[in-house]
């Protein structure tokens, strides 16, 4: 688990989409443990794909958790400024795929951004949305 000084509330009173935000941030590198070595990459092409259900299984669990309610009503808006996050970075001269081919190291780092947390969520939810749960589950 990650964390860093954003996630601290020692002395404020944390709002909810700060508290979403960190309930975003502990599902998504939960979802990388409980499920990383099925979709784990074999090289950093899939680094975006990776990110990107991660992201998306984060989201659902807030959504489907009975222990997050609170966020029920939210977790999908604040979702949407991911996915705005993904398409503006999609309309930029350095717009890449979300599974990128022949990358090296050095490019790598550039590849943690909008599209990947953003566009490749949203691609990943609508699969969930036409293929339904079990098939979608069977997929990963």
């Amino acid at each position: 688990m990650t964390y860093n000084e954003n996630f601290i509330f020692a002395d404020e009173t944390a709002t909810v989409a700060k508290r979403l935000r960190f309930a975003a941030a502990n599902l998504h590198e939960i979802a990388h443990m409980w499920f990383g070595s099925m979709v784990a990459m074999t090289w950093w092409n899939d680094i975006g794909l990776n990110e990107a259900i991660c992201t998306w299984a984060a989201f659902l669990a807030m959504k489907n958790s009975p222990k997050l309610e609170e966020f029920h009503e939210t977790c999908w808006i604040t979702f949407l400024e991911y996915k705005f996050w993904g398409i503006a970075k999609d309309n930029l001269k350095s717009t890449h795929p979300i599974c990128c081919s022949h990358v090296t190291q050095e490019r790598a780092g550039s590849l943690y951004d909008g599209i990947s947390y953003g566009k490749g969520p949203s691609f990943i939810k609508q699969l969930y949305a036409i293929l339904g749960k079990e098939t979608m589950c069977t997929g990963i």
